[in-house]
C-alpha cells in the first residue's frame, strides 16, 4: 500500500491480552501517534515497521504490568467471574 500512496498515514495499534486480578482476560488497546514513512525499499520499510509496533507494545506492557492504567478508557463489561460472586456473598 505504502508503494501505491507513499502519502498514507500509519497508525499502530497494539492489543495486549493479559489476566489482572480477575479470572477473566482482560483486553487493552493501545493507538498510537499517525506516522509517515519515507519510500524505500520494501525490507526497510517493514524493519522499521516491526521496530515501532514493537516498542509501543513493549511500553503498553510496562505499563499494563506496573498498572499504569490511567490513559486507558474502559469500553466493555463482561460477565462476573466466579470470585466476584463469591466476594459479593460474604
Amino acid at each position: 500500500m505504502l508503494e501505491q500512496v507513499p502519502e498514507v498515514l500509519i497508525i499502530p495499534v497494539t492489543y495486549y491480552y493479559t489476566f489482572l486480578h480477575e479470572q477473566k482476560p482482560e483486553l487493552f488497546i493501545e493507538i498510537g501517534k499517525p506516522f509517515q514513512l519515507t519510500l524505500k525499499k520494501r525490507s526497510i520499510m517493514t524493519a522499521e515497521l516491526e521496530q515501532i509496533i514493537t516498542q509501543q507494545l513493549d511500553k503498553q506492557r510496562d505499563e499494563i504490568k506496573l498498572e499504569r492504567l490511567d490513559h486507558y478508557r474502559f469500553l466493555i463489561n463482561g460477565q462476573r467471574s466466579i470470585s466476584d460472586f463469591i466476594d459479593s456473598q460474604q
